[in-house]
């Protein structure tokens, strides 16, 4: 049966796992940006302006905290935000922007989209696989509800993972389509494999697993349709090999990944890490077995050490004696149980934390490895409702177990979904789940800074700064100084403290213009003009495009009578940002200035 076949008659459960998915995540299309999407679209220049495109191929298309701190330090940011080699999410950036703008609507509306997809590759693949509607339809619509999922779909900057799972799905159906073809289309359909292993490859890097996946699958069921020559057989996985190490070159040597310390990785205690990623496996698991437990994960979060229990290193043990078993068992039996199995494993490996990574843990992670988990599920469902419905001769248990399911699913990840309306309700969640965490703390200050609510802001900032940060990468970051420097600004009623806030940040990032120039005001309100004036310009000595440095330095300049000082400086305002309200206040104080010296 061929792909157009899959679609013409199962219309019904196409349709069934369509229908989920908008129910379930219809909720997102009314949440607006969240974390990183503000980084990307609302504030960051580079999307917007199609030209930046040629820069997919160019070196300084990725982004590292280095670039992070400068843009914050000019007050203007044009960067991908990309920290590894990922073009072609870039790409689905861009072409959002250009129909969508700050529509946070439209971005939403095509990850779900992608997701469907994503959930429509799952079906075909699994029922070409098993030759079972009931069980393929289970496994892509437990995979389309789940919670564990909600990450990726609602989180726009995170739309790797989504890109990347389709691709990857899209190549193994064409694989298969390719096995069984006639000749006349089947160096089409192997075209379609190495084409969507590309886009897979250049959507996100956990794509690298897909070529021995592909190869257990051809040992495991194809052996029928595998080509008479080897020769022929060699050169195709040949194909797959080429591509991925043309990727891993690029990923490695021309476009590297800047953002690992190499102190960082070398000091690394692997016991340590060994007990962190099992208490990361242990809590995706309890997610994926008990649904409620979902949470909102801080970015860059790492499980402190005393939070690792015993029981959670056992029970991660048990369970891979379980899959071992199982595995066994299928091997004589039937080998589906065993590459789904495998599926799990071997997609989750590149998340594994071997070896040390900044974000170690986020549920977006499991996005691909949680088909095979699901699948294996829908597996044992139907085998009960099998079962049960010998037994007690009624097909009710069976609605009854799989629509309960899919239900609870639901009604939990709608509310879920929820959560991630603006950036409020999502530190808050964080804060409630991990107040062991600093980093939500810094978000949520900066959202109370941002509505006037300085007390609130200041507890805050304070707790980010107090609480351990319990990440190496995060500490090597040295960002303390941009919450110093918000902190001075809270106190809009008490220039000595905001003096001695600033100051901080200075002393930790001496080149930080913005400091200087909030120095600059806070000196304003002391009316020591020929301090707030000396600090100002510095401020723009350290970065003549910031407008606030020269908006300080025209006042101060005002304040101690020097005129034409005040519009030399002006004029480079005007020049800079002529739409500036500050500007344009202290042009008509100058003109009035003037006006009453004649």
């Amino acid at each position: 049966m061929s792909i157009q076949e899959v679609i013409l008659r199962h219309k019904k459960p196409l349709s069934l796992i369509v229908a989920a998915i908008v129910l379930t995540y219809a909720v997102s299309l009314l949440n607006g940006f969240v974390g990183d999407d503000h980084f990307l679209f609302e504030n960051n220049g580079f999307y917007k302006d199609l030209k930046n495109v040629s820069r997919l191929v160019q070196k300084n298309f990725i982004t590292g905290f280095d670039d992070i701190d400068n843009a914050a330090m000019r007050g203007s940011v044009s960067m991908s935000g990309c920290v590894s080699y990922r073009p072609v999410t870039a790409l689905s950036f861009f072409i959002d922007y250009a129909v969508w703008k700050h529509n946070p609507f439209g971005h939403h509306l095509t990850n779900i989209l992608i997701h469907i997809l994503a959930c429509l590759f799952i079906y075909t693949l699994v029922f070409w696989t098993l030759k079972n509607a009931k069980i393929a339809v289970m496994a892509a619509v437990l995979f389309a509800v789940h919670p564990i999922n909600a990450e990726a779909v609602n989180s726009i900057g995170y739309r790797s993972d989504l890109l990347c799972l389709v691709f990857y799905l899209a190549t193994f159906v064409f694989f298969i389509q390719y096995r069984r073809c006639g000749n006349c289309q089947k160096w089409q359909w192997l075209a379609a494999c190495y084409g969507a292993f590309f886009l897979s490859l250049f959507s996100k890097e956990g794509s690298a697993t897909l070529p021995l996946l592909l190869a257990v699958y051809d040992w495991f069921f194809l052996k029928s349709y595998r080509p008479k020559d080897r020769r022929q057989l060699m050169l195709e996985y040949a194909g797959f090999v080429g591509l991925l190490f043309f990727y891993l070159y690029l990923y490695f040597f021309v476009f590297p990944n800047s953002n690992h310390p190499q102190d960082y990785l070398q000091s690394t205690d692997f016991v340590r890490q060994f007990l962190i990623a099992t208490k990361i496996f242990y809590s995706y698991l309890i997610v994926l077995i008990f649904p409620p437990k979902i949470t909102i994960l801080p970015t860059l979060y790492v499980p402190p050490l005393a939070a690792i229990r015993p029981y959670e290193v056992t029970a991660v043990f048990v369970f891979m004696l379980v899959c071992f078993f199982a595995a066994f068992r299928s091997f004589k039996k039937s080998k589906i149980v065993l590459f789904f199995i495998l599926w799990f494993f071997i997609t989750y490996l590149p998340t594994a934390n071997l070896f040390p990574v900044p974000n170690p843990f986020a549920f977006r992670f499991m996005y691909m490895p949680s088909v095979g988990f699901f699948v294996i599920v829908a597996i044992f469902i139907e085998k009960l409702c099998s079962r049960l419905t010998q037994r007690f001769g009624s097909v009710h248990f069976e609605y009854i177990l799989k629509f309960g399911l899919v239900g609870l699913c639901m009604v939990i990840t709608i509310p879920h979904n929820m959560l991630f309306k603006n950036d409020f309700t999502v530190c808050q969640e964080q804060i409630k789940r991990y107040p062991d965490c600093s980093k939500p703390y810094w978000a949520i200050g900066e959202i109370y800074l941002s509505h006037g609510e300085y007390k609130k802001a200041i507890e805050n900032l304070s707790a980010y700064l107090r609480i351990d940060k319990n990440n190496p990468f995060v500490e090597a970051m040295s960002r303390d100084y941009f919450v110093y420097n918000r902190l001075g600004m809270c106190y809009v009623d008490d220039p000595d403290k905001a003096i001695a806030e600033f100051q901080t940040s200075i002393r930790l990032r001496p080149e930080y213009a913005l400091a200087y120039a909030n120095m600059a005001k806070a000196y304003i309100l002391k009316k020591d003009f020929q301090k707030s004036l000396a600090y100002s310009l510095k401020a723009i000595e350290l970065n003549d495009g910031l407008v606030l440095g020269y908006i300080y330095a025209i006042y101060s300049c005002l304040m101690a009578e020097d005129l034409e000082k005040a519009k030399g400086l002006l004029e480079k305002a005007v020049e800079l940002s002529p739409d500036d309200e500050g500007v344009q206040y202290l042009k008509k104080q100058i003109d009035r200035y003037e006006n009453s010296r004649r």
